[in-house]
């Protein structure tokens, strides 16, 4: 018993450290901004051109390419949910990011290359420097902008 508190409390103690996105926040988060918790298999974000934006298939379109990583392609696509998301706020940007990565690692449960580029993305791209910023656009810029960078980063291999 001692063992599994233990390990409850670790993995916690974890994610907290790592400013981790876990399902308990995303759901605490939704909740705060009055969403279902529940309500999560939905994977488009907005509407381009009159179509809605759907993550899985802008991932898809960036892993027709035969060059492309697959993470660089996961970090592609969740950069496109910050371009095209409607949220107002960090925390609906957040939570629309949250729900887009956990819908594209749950496509392929085995791929530890999708699973590390959307990790990477949350944990690097999103982290919260850019509240900084005053207007929520410039702050959706820096983030875009990260992602370019950690893109570009591992496409030279650094």
């Amino acid at each position: 018993m001692i063992h599994s508190i233990n390990k409850q409390f670790s993995s916690s103690t974890r994610a907290a450290h790592h400013a981790a996105v876990t399902g308990d926040w995303l759901a605490q988060a939704q909740a705060a901004i009055g969403r279902d918790p529940d309500d999560s298999t939905d994977t488009t974000v907005a509407t381009v051109a009159g179509k809605p934006f759907s993550v899985i298939d802008e991932f898809n379109s960036w892993r027709k390419q035969p060059e492309l990583a697959e993470a660089v392609a996961a970090i592609r696509a969740l950069a496109a949910v910050i371009r095209n998301c409607q949220a107002t706020t960090m925390m609906e940007l957040e939570i629309e990011l949250k729900k887009a990565s956990d819908s594209l690692k749950s496509g392929d449960t085995t791929s530890i290359s999708l699973t590390a580029g959307c990790d990477l993305f949350m944990r690097y791209v999103t982290r919260t420097s850019a509240l900084e910023y005053e207007d929520f656009d410039s702050a959706k810029s820096r983030l875009i902008e990260r992602a370019e960078k950690v893109w570009g980063d591992i496409l030279q291999g650094t």
